[in-house]
């Protein structure tokens, strides 16, 4: 087993994190900072694109001389000085990115949840307000606190025909929707919803289809739990249980990122940043990687061999 190579964004910094043959910290860049939480990863084969929403977590601007809800677009292999940004518009709580069809998902918390984007151009082509399509046993209001935000829809997955957006659902428990995918325009115009997945958690954070068994991270309970109801606890000591967000898959690992909680706000700012590594076909964990104090992360992308995410 080689090295790896990841990037890792958190609510204060995107990050270039290299891991040796045995998962432990080789190198350690900061590749941008000051435009707020940076949020999902993806990449084509010439772009990676980053979502910079240039809000903290209380929602204040940092950048005054910039706009909000942002993709950062850098040429691919990864080349600082050639990046370019367009903003989402409208866009207000930005959260994981996906590319696939020649096209920029983006989920956003608040309706509509679902943007597709032509990332040449930044344009958005179409939308999908994925709040209709949630079925009527798991419909309820939007809670008090988040009246824009009725389910808080964060994570998506394509996989074969189908796609899955999975949504956090503040504390009435996590679901995923799995719609049938047979391009982009029947996914945005004529959308089928296939079923809902429940039991997964709670306040949890991406969706992955493997080999049938449909995995998230439980980011309320520091888990990871599939389709069928199996729960696996993933850190390795108990000390260092916390809030989990952003998945990358490989061949033989996932790759798992790790915050904590924090009742303080601020503290998901500047708090502990870890990677946690699992053995891919057992969940077993392999390895904890401590990655300095840059905040919660919110996504993770495998960028030395190829990100099975979208596979």
């Amino acid at each position: 087993m080689g090295s790896r190579e990841l990037l890792v964004s958190t609510f204060s910094r995107l990050l270039r994190v290299h891991l040796d043959s045995k998962h432990q910290l080789s190198e350690l860049e900061i590749l941008r900072t000051g435009e707020g939480i940076y949020f999902g990863l993806t990449r084509s084969p010439t772009e990676l694109y980053v979502v910079a929403r240039n809000r903290d977590v209380a929602g204040e601007i940092q950048n005054p001389s910039l706009p909000t809800s942002m993709v950062l677009a850098f040429p691919w292999p990864l080349a600082i000085a050639g990046m370019r940004r367009f903003t989402v518009e409208r866009a207000t709580d930005l959260h994981q990115a996906r590319y696939h069809d020649g096209l920029l998902w983006l989920v956003d918390g608040s309706r509509p949840e679902l943007r597709a984007l032509d990332p040449t151009t930044g344009r958005q082509v179409g939308q999908m307000a994925l709040s209709d399509a949630v079925p009527t046993e798991l419909a309820h209001d939007a809670p008090e606190s988040h009246p824009s935000d009725r389910y808080h829809f964060n994570s998506i997955h394509f996989a074969a025909e189908r796609c899955f957006i999975l949504a956090h659902n503040w504390a009435y428990g996590s679901f995923a929707l799995e719609l049938r995918y047979d391009g982009p325009a029947s996914l945005l115009e004529r959308p089928a919803v296939i079923r809902a997945h429940t039991g997964l958690g709670s306040q949890s954070h991406d969706v992955y289809l493997d080999k049938g068994r449909l995995l998230v991270l439980d980011s309320g309970n520091c888990r990871l739990v599939n389709s069928n109801g199996t729960q696996y606890s993933i850190s390795q000591q108990e000390d260092r249980s916390g809030y989990l967000r952003g998945l990358a898959v490989g061949g033989d690992f996932l790759y798992v990122g790790q915050g904590s909680f924090s009742d303080d706000r601020k503290g998901r700012t500047d708090g502990p940043s870890w990677l946690l590594v699992l053995e891919r076909h057992t969940l077993n964990p392999a390895a904890a990687v401590e990655l300095g104090r840059h905040g919660n992360p919110c996504d993770v992308l495998l960028t030395s061999e190829p990100d099975w995410s979208d596979q």
